[in-house]
């Protein structure tokens, strides 16, 4: 049996959320291309930036409101969002409150946003300690449904309780056919060993403030630059290549090329093979090292 919550205004709030998100980084976009490189144009690029991967994060986020489902058989009562599942084997289950039954929730954490609540909070009276993890869509608290187990109490938003607990009532009588543990199974990308490992996470965030670094002073001595300069000496210390100043830039761009790539490859293959991972990410952060000693010689 698979129940959806009412989703409609969680749903077109991160949307509105998203699309904000996207015209502020066009703005942005259309402002840096008009301009020419400086510090300036770099900081409004950054925002950009920012601006695209929080439309990214919001994306994400408003496909899992719209995705939130609760699946109920005779094993499991299973919570459902964005590829994560929360399940709760029904032998577990001690009651069903409604949210008119129980305290206004307070201190709601994680996601959350009118008409979408996935994270933790404080619910009085409920064990241990008033947890409750909200997997809902709920505006006000008669919206809300508690779900009971000794060890975790969940808030849900089902549109007709009764019925969801008649439901739920005749799969206990029927009995399970397996028997399951009460766990949380996370999106298969979330889940990667790579980002549990502090040294792989560690160079990959410094390998890409590095190179931030480098577009940031490259930006801020455009502006004094001449339109052509050399971009490359022969061993004889000889210019045999002169360009735009604007060249400059396939360096970072090429260092942020192999951060990505030798990312991609350290958390894929860390499950199996850490050395690899970390070969990978000390490779992509070494070559920062060597594109910032390229850029000093070429402007030294």
């Amino acid at each position: 049996m698979l129940i959806r919550p009412r989703r409609r205004t969680g749903a077109l709030f991160g949307a509105a959320m998203v699309l904000l998100a996207l015209g502020g980084a066009g703005l942005l976009a259309w402002q840096v291309a008009q301009e020419s490189p400086s510090f300036a144009s770099f900081t409004a690029g950054a925002v950009a930036v920012t601006l695209l991967l929080l439309a990214a994060l919001f994306g994400y986020w408003t496909y899992g409101c719209w995705s939130l489902c609760y699946h109920l058989d005779r094993n499991r009562l299973a919570l459902r969002w964005a590829g994560n599942q929360q399940v709760i084997p029904l032998a577990e289950v001690g009651a069903l409150v409604p949210g008119l039954d129980a305290p206004e929730p307070v201190g709601l954490g994680g996601l959350g946003w009118p008409g979408c609540h996935i994270g933790r909070g404080r619910v009085p009276g409920f064990e241990p300690g008033g947890r409750v993890l909200f997997f809902s869509t709920h505006q006000r608290r008669s919206d809300l449904l508690y779900v009971v187990t000794p060890f975790q109490t969940y808030g849900i938003s089902v549109p007709d309780a009764p019925a969801f607990a008649q439901e739920l009532k005749l799969r206990l009588r029927l009995g399970p056919t397996e028997r399951l543990e009460q766990r949380a199974r996370r999106w298969l990308l979330w889940d990667l060993p790579a980002w549990h490992d502090p040294l792989v996470v560690g160079m990959l965030a410094l390998g890409l403030l590095v190179n931030v670094a480098l577009f940031a002073y490259q930006s801020l001595l455009m502006p004094g630059l001449p339109e052509l300069l050399p971009l490359h000496y022969t061993p004889l210390g000889a210019a045999d290549r002169i360009g735009f100043r604007e060249e400059l830039f396939l360096l970072p761009a090429t260092g942020l090329a192999a951060l990505g790539m030798n990312a991609a490859v350290g958390i894929g293959l860390h499950r199996w093979e850490r050395f690899i991972a970390y070969l990978a990410q000390a490779g992509a952060l070494a070559l920062q090292g060597v594109l910032w000693g390229a850029t000093l010689k070429l402007l030294g």
